[in-house]
């Protein structure tokens, strides 16, 4: 009977290790929103949301794979529902920020995040990483996108957060599990002021730069748990292969993709039960989480330059645009700038929302020699409203890659000049190059003229594959990491296999 109870205690543990669920103590809760956007059938109205946690009793000084996700399920012992964004909560990433990479499938044993990818379809599947200190504990920012899964995501449900995770080592199945202990209530966009379980988007615009969160308060003491929390404008840059733009999920007219592009904007949910308004937005940093104003950014009476903020009651296409920082009206809050090629050259598209004194918007060009020339001037409008539309028509663009920038002009002579957006026009050849190359891996950028599916080899000059990996490649640039050390071979090849028997070549020394 002795050896039988050991043996069951044996397996229990066994049993138990495959496993683990870690209750997330209220204190470690650090900045955890109240509510989110329950995510719906329809991915273009979709937001991310993101909290600050601290995870305790993990190995010390280990890497672990993860992902993040939401349910009802208090005891969810499988993988819960949500996409996710990767945030390197460390030091920004060269080109990249801290915000690296968004996946909609996520998987223990697949590619780990990373580089701005927007990796939208079914497949590949991809996860995040983070490494614990010294005492086996991790405190960083965690983002998630709720899916409105049927059963574990619904309309006024209360779900908790997870961060969902490996064994911390070589591990590549689902090993352990951290809940919060609060719960996020999950709204939807509602024209009722008052709805219970509505919610409204709110646009912000600021001047605090790229990629700081946003935590959202009823109260000027910025106090308690936020109303919601998201990040300002992620940093997407193309000429260091950066793919992380949003337009191509968030197409929604007025939710994300307003914010893609638009250095220091944001976008949020708050509910509409919220009879005070927004009270207090507070802005942070990423890596330290240190306030970046040093004034309190607050409202007591949840006016914002103008703009109530008090009993909203808007749906999707009706979002409340504020300027958020208070009392610092901007004379023009772009909400959006993109263009793409067409058969009548390449065609621009702005938004703006609270226009004071606007005058015109300049438009200038500059091809591969980075010498920038205005090629239009659009007038502002006569009479401006919640949110204003321009477009402009570029007839004579390079062939290859055109930098376009949209300059406002305010009415008394100063102005000031956005983000600059690319767009490549024509030079439709398919061309590998490699972006970057360290010690531990490579990165190759492959453009293609329409979107392929294939596979990705590393190959040394005696035929041995040292890496090989399926891609899925999207019109335009793409950036592709190559985990393979340059000591592996000096002189290597890069193939890419399309399914459809296409194939690129690229000898690489290292």
């Amino acid at each position: 009977m002795k050896k039988i109870y050991t043996v069951f205690l044996l397996l229990s543990a066994i049993w138990g290790g495959v496993h683990a669920q870690t209750v997330i103590p209220a204190a470690d809760e650090l900045i955890l929103p109240q509510y989110a956007y329950y995510g719906g059938t329809n991915p273009a109205n979709r937001i991310p949301f993101v909290c600050r946690l601290k995870l305790t009793g993990l190995n010390p000084s280990s890497t672990y794979r993860y992902f993040t996700g939401m349910s009802t399920n208090a005891a969810a012992s499988a993988q819960t529902p949500g996409n996710m964004y990767r945030i390197n909560n460390g030091a920004s990433v060269q080109g990249f920020g801290h915000i690296t990479g968004f996946a909609v499938t996520k998987a223990i044993n697949s590619t780990e995040i990373n580089f701005d990818e927007m990796q939208t379809g079914t497949t590949p599947s991809r996860h995040g990483r983070f490494t614990t200190d010294a005492n086996g504990n991790y405190t960083g920012w965690f983002a998630c996108v709720p899916v409105g899964n049927a059963t574990q995501q619904t309309i006024g449900s209360d779900v908790y957060f997870y961060v969902q995770m490996n064994d911390g080592g070589s591990g590549t199945t689902l090993n352990r599990s951290f809940r919060t202990t609060s719960t996020i209530k999950l709204l939807n966009y509602s024209s009722t002021a008052g709805d219970a379980n509505g919610c409204t988007p709110l646009l912000g615009t600021s001047t605090v730069a790229d990629e700081k969160m946003v935590a959202i308060y009823d109260n000027t003491a910025g106090s308690g748990r936020p109303l919601y929390c998201t990040f300002t404008e992620n940093n997407n840059n193309p000429d260091n292969g950066g793919q992380l733009n949003e337009g191509t999920l968030w197409n929604n007219p007025v939710l994300y993709p307003t914010v893609d592009g638009v250095s220091g904007s944001w976008a949020a949910i708050i509910p509409n039960t919220l009879s005070g308004g927004v009270k207090a937005i507070n802005f942070i940093n990423i890596q330290d989480a240190a306030l970046v104003l040093s004034t309190p950014n607050t409202s007591a009476d949840g006016i914002w330059n103008g703009v109530s903020t008090a009993n909203p009651a808007g749906d999707s296409t009706k979002p409340i645009v504020i300027n958020s920082i208070a009392g610092s009206a901007l004379p023009v809050s772009l909400l959006s700038f993109r263009g793409e090629s067409a058969k009548e050259g390449v065609r621009l598209f702005w938004e703006t929302a609270q226009e004071v004194n606007n005058r015109q918007f300049e438009i200038s060009r500059a091809s591969g020699n980075g010498s920038f020339r205005t090629i239009g001037v659009v007038d502002a409008v006569a009479v401006p409203s919640a949110i204003n539309r321009y477009q402009f028509v570029d007839p004579n663009p390079v062939s290859g890659m055109n930098y376009y920038q949209l300059k406002q002009l305010d009415v008394d002579g100063r102005s000031k000049t956005y983000k600059t957006i690319a767009i490549r026009v024509g030079d439709a050849s398919n061309k590998m190059r490699v972006a970057n190359s360290g010690s531990s891996d490579m990165l190759v950028n492959i453009l293609v003229s329409k979107n392929k599916k294939g596979y990705i080899l590393y190959t040394d000059m005696t035929g041995n594959i040292l890496y090989n990996q399926s891609v899925s490649l999207r019109e335009g640039d793409n950036l592709i990491r190559i985990p393979v050390a340059a000591a592996a071979s000096r002189i290597a090849v890069v193939s890419f296999l399309s399914e459809a028997g296409e194939r690129m070549n690229m000898k690489v020394l290292r």
